[in-house]
């Protein structure tokens, strides 16, 4: 019986994880005509964007110009302070990259420095404001975080297109799935044996 449970455990071992489809933050819910505060924390997809301070974030009005994104909404700290994002429920999350622009999209740029925790680990680094308006992609490919945090600093910030994935799933390769199949009508076969030559002698 050891045997035969042996490559079904190892089969089973060998699942690929493949993470969740991509999903793309465009903060569309909050698109007006003016400029409005965000009570924090702000949540859509499930994702969860908090600021340290108290006095959470707000957007500008689809055609102000300070808005990166006209006619749309971006998400935009109201003061300095640490901005993180995590999964709704504490749940692991892929961030793979938003975008970025100064709080006025006047090319005000600046280094801004981030941190985060994996299921794994920790790190940081930092990405650069450039001297442009308007919005710029910054790419992270961060898998399995707990959370992600940005030091909000001067000129501040306004972000949109969080591109992320929530959490992971087991996907079974067919040979995978043949093999477990296989190794469970083995085992089936030799326990209807056993019973049945158990059920005789008795």
């Amino acid at each position: 019986m050891r045997q035969l449970l042996a490559p079904i455990a190892a089969a089973c071992l060998a699942l690929p994880i493949a993470a969740n489809a991509a999903e793309v933050i465009t903060f569309t819910p909050l698109t007006n005509a003016a400029n409005h505060s965000v009570s924090g924390p702000y949540s859509e997809k499930g994702l969860k964007f908090a600021m340290s301070n108290t006095f959470g974030f707000f957007t500008w009005g689809a055609g102000a110009a300070a808005n990166a994104n006209p006619g749309g909404a971006t998400l935009a700290p109201s003061f300095t302070g640490d901005l993180t994002i995590s999964a709704v429920g504490g749940t692991a999350f892929d961030l793979l990259r938003f975008d970025i622009a100064d709080v006025m999209n006047a090319g005000n740029g600046g280094p801004m420095t981030f941190s985060y925790e994996t299921l794994s680990g920790s790190g940081s680094g930092l990405f650069n404001l450039d001297l442009t308006p308007g919005l710029q992609t910054v790419s992270l490919n961060l898998t399995d975080l707990t959370r992600f945090t940005v030091q909000v600093t001067a000129p501040g910030i306004q972000m949109d297109n969080v591109t992320f994935a929530l959490g992971t799933t087991a996907v079974p390769e067919p040979a995978n799935w043949a093999m477990l199949i296989g190794g469970f009508g083995l085992v089936g076969g030799v326990l209807r044996r056993r019973h049945a030559g158990a059920a005789v002698t008795a």
